[in-house]
């Protein structure tokens, strides 16, 4: 995204500047970290990674001291088709590798079970400890699925839910392409079916709390597995 920013103006250049120094090259203080979080008048500002689902209570905590009316956005997909693409991802050339049809099976099994890869998967868990310290009203609940379904539909939830305006002209021609898509070898069953017997009570409470038609293939799916 910084790299393929245009900038109109000189002042845009210099503004921008001042962000890369904040972000990049001040201290990782509590008051740097706030910091991020100062849009100019008329806007809103976050940031976005999948570690935020992994932090502990403690930190969740803290991060509610600094940020207590922050809104969360949390998006859900497959749990066990998650650790899959994981696995594609870390052993792409983008992480120095040749492709996930180049590891061996014994490999894989062994990232597919790891716990902390296991636990980027495990929703329900996540959002209990984010649900100790933030009300649901402040908690976006989303389903990846509808980034290629829906996306007009997804957007417009998540704009209203902030608080903004929710009208097509803010949905760029963006939203309907596909963004750093990887294609790469489907899951096998017998490589999904140790992480699925991890996995599957988890996946029945997922759909007993929201009981969507996503849930319901999830789950259908990761019995498949275990058959």
């Amino acid at each position: 995204r910084i790299k393929g920013a245009y900038y109109k103006t000189q002042a845009d250049q210099n503004k921008n500047a001042n962000w890369l120094k904040r972000a990049y090259l001040l201290p990782r203080t509590d008051d740097w970290y706030i910091s991020l979080f100062t849009p100019s008048q008329g806007q809103i500002s976050g940031e976005a990674t999948p570690d935020y689902a992994l932090l502990s209570d403690k930190m969740i905590a803290h991060v509610h001291r600094l940020l207590p009316d922050a809104k969360i956005i949390y998006l859900l997909r497959h749990p066990v088709q998650r650790l899959w693409s994981q696995a594609a991802m870390s052993h792409s050339e983008r992480f120095g590798h040749e492709g996930i049809q180049t590891i061996s099976d014994k490999r894989l099994i062994s990232f597919l079970k790891k716990p902390e890869n296991l636990a980027h998967s495990r929703y329900l868990t996540n959002l209990e400890k984010w649900e100790k310290y933030y009300p649901s009203e402040q908690i976006f609940t989303g389903f990846f699925e509808d980034i290629s379904n829906n996306p007009r539909k997804l957007l417009k939830s998540i704009f209203q839910f902030l608080g903004v305006d929710a009208s097509d002209k803010n949905i760029s021609a963006m939203a309907y392409r596909r963004i750093n898509g990887r294609d790469y070898l489907p899951l096998a069953n017998y490589l999904a079916h140790e992480p699925a017997g991890l996995l599957i009570k988890e996946i029945e409470q997922l759909h007993e709390r929201f009981d969507n038609s996503y849930t319901e293939q999830w789950l259908s799916s990761t019995c498949h597995f275990l058959s």
